[in-house]
């Protein structure tokens, strides 16, 4: 479903020295397969994910969605194709704070197909917030909020689900919960998952997890 092929991208640092992020000759993903991909903090996980979503555009190389390479795209065309087959779970959640927990859902939707309220609430009460519907983000703990942008991740009922340390701010006794959720959710919506992190213990919980320094050959040379 997902390929990409020699991909590149580097960042101009303040005194103007070029500096590699991304330098991954070949990373695949099949439909409905779940990958967790390693990395320790500014090694470039983030960056990969905005470049596989397509909100950021590679210097050079592919980036193939079901044979479509999106490095090609306009920048509308990306966002088009993100809303119908992309969910991405930010790191911080990106909740926006004057909406409901349903109205944050309901949102993420109108960038698709359009909104759903009746899936909506079905996806929100299948997490566990059925009773949190008109709630705001500041009403809501880290957990709610995070099981709030889940459900935003998969409102459209994406093929790819992006996860940027989802376990991140969440205290350990609940980081495993929470992975195990994300995992089943993805499963049973039929959604692949590429999840990065800098938690070994997360690589535990996958039958395939990669780490960033092997996929980035160039950058390790």
């Amino acid at each position: 479903m997902l390929e990409v092929l020699d991909l590149k991208k580097a960042y101009r640092s303040p005194d103007g020295e070029e500096q590699v992020v991304l330098d991954i000759p070949r990373f695949a993903l099949g439909a409905k397969e779940q990958v967790a991909l390693m990395g320790t903090s500014g090694s470039g996980k983030t960056t990969l994910l905005n470049v596989i979503a397509g909100i950021l555009r590679p210097d050079s190389g592919k980036v193939l969605f079901e044979g479509e390479d999106l490095a090609a795209l306009s920048e509308s065309a990306r966002d088009k194709h993100r809303a119908r087959n992309v969910g991405y779970v930010f790191q911080t959640f990106n909740l926006l704070q004057g909406y409901t927990a349903l109205d944050n859902v309901l949102l993420g939707m109108m960038f698709g197909p359009g909104a759903d309220r009746a899936f909506a609430k079905e996806l929100l009460d299948e997490l566990g917030l059925g009773d949190r519907l008109k709630y705001r983000p500041s009403q809501l703990s880290v957990g709610q909020q995070q099981r709030v942008a889940l459900a935003r991740a998969l409102a459209n009922r994406p093929k790819l689900v992006l996860a940027d340390e989802p376990t991140g701010n969440l205290d350990p006794r609940y980081a495993q919960e929470a992975l195990e959720l994300i995992q089943r959710l993805c499963a049973e919506h039929d959604a692949a998952l590429l999840l990065v992190s800098h938690d070994e213990k997360v690589l535990a919980r996958f039958e395939r997890s990669e780490t960033l320094e092997d996929l980035n050959a160039g950058v390790r040379a």
